[in-house]
């Protein structure tokens, strides 16, 4: 019975490592989504101040100008690398619910005034470098009012604080499901090596 014991709680002891692993990685996710939602949040929050200049001159001075600029240069380097870690700690993960969410295509971009055309459907990732891509010809002006004939800004906004953002708290919802799960087979697994120890 000792011997039956001890193979249970060595197994266990490997099982609960494992656990141990893709509990922290799953931790980082909901971070790493996380800080992607706030980089993401002040690159948009940083291009509307800097496009409500273009539309209405005066609206900032100088020095707060220069720094929105800064601000969104600085946040889209944040995104980028948090969109990078984001995707390798996924595929280090390997869980094929939370695999299968982020790369589903169902972020839905809009390119029409009454939003009834679809421009394309994308996933988590390819949609931030889209938009990031879209955010970048912001910091290559020179002045504010060469923002006003570029079309698809409006849509840019949109598109970011539409299906975009959505997604990204869905996912982290996800992830937080994903700890939850773990944890529970892990309290499990205690409550039978205790019971197993205790029985006569």
């Amino acid at each position: 019975v000792i011997i039956a014991i001890l193979g249970f709680v060595a197994a266990n002891y490997v099982y609960s490592k494992h656990s141990i692993a893709k509990i922290e990685k799953g931790i980082n996710i909901m971070n790493l989504e996380g800080q992607r939602i706030s980089s993401m949040t002040r690159v948009w929050y940083g291009s509307l101040y800097m496009y409500l200049q273009a539309l209405n001159p005066g609206v900032l001075d100088q020095f707060l100008g220069t720094f929105f600029t800064t601000e969104v240069k600085a946040s889209i380097n944040e995104v980028l690398e948090v969109n990078n870690n984001l995707k390798n700690t996924l595929f280090s993960l390997g869980d094929s619910e939370l695999l299968k969410s982020a790369f589903e295509d169902d972020i839905i971009f809009w390119n029409s005034p009454d939003d009834m055309i679809l421009s394309n459907t994308l996933d988590t990732f390819s949609s931030t470098d889209l938009l990031l891509n879209k955010y970048y010809e912001f910091t290559k002006v020179s002045d504010f009012s060469e923002l006003i004939p570029i079309d698809s800004i409006p849509y840019t906004f949109n598109n970011t604080a539409n299906d975009y953002m959505s997604k990204s708290h869905k996912m982290s919802f996800e992830a937080e499901e994903f700890l939850r799960k773990i944890i529970t087979a892990n309290i499990h697994t205690i409550v039978g090596i205790l019971a197993s120890e205790m029985s006569p």
